[in-house]
């Protein structure tokens, strides 16, 4: 019996039947993209819960289109009034559909690009930031 509850177990691990506790508990999305004339930038919203249960808060994410190299999605905090974030989007040459690449506003610059992907902000150690929508094409 006891090697049956085993492979069981490692059955439902294997297949993801069981994830963390942590995953459902935080809520993750992104609102469409929308075109700002007056700045010449795209944005949306990120949505996220920063606990299980909390309210709801938003950042931007943002895309500058008229920027020679329009590599950038950057991550905004509306309430500390400050970029954080950047992730490299389809046109960065270190772009990778399986994996973000994340560069950090650290001391008033921008740290090397890296793979890791930061957690939900606000959340001790919550899942990482769901990838956001690629941006409007033609650009």
């Amino acid at each position: 019996m006891r090697q049956f509850q085993v492979a069981a177990w490692s059955i439902v691990l294997t297949l993801g039947i069981i994830s963390p506790a942590y995953s459902q508990d935080y809520q993750q999305k992104y609102t469409p993209w929308a075109y700002d004339q007056q700045q010449q930038r795209y944005s949306c919203e990120y949505h996220f819960t920063p606990a299980p249960n909390a309210p709801i808060k938003k950042q931007l994410v943002i895309y500058y289109p008229q920027q020679q190299k329009n590599n950038w999605l950057y991550y905004y905090n509306p309430e500390k009034k400050v970029y954080w974030g950047r992730c490299a989007a389809e046109a960065h040459p270190q772009y990778d559909a399986s994996q973000m690449q994340w560069s950090y506003m650290k001391e008033k610059k921008w740290t090397d690009l890296s793979a890791s992907c930061p957690t939900i902000p606000g959340a001790q150690d919550g899942p990482e930031i769901i990838p956001p929508p690629p941006p409007p094409p033609g650009f």
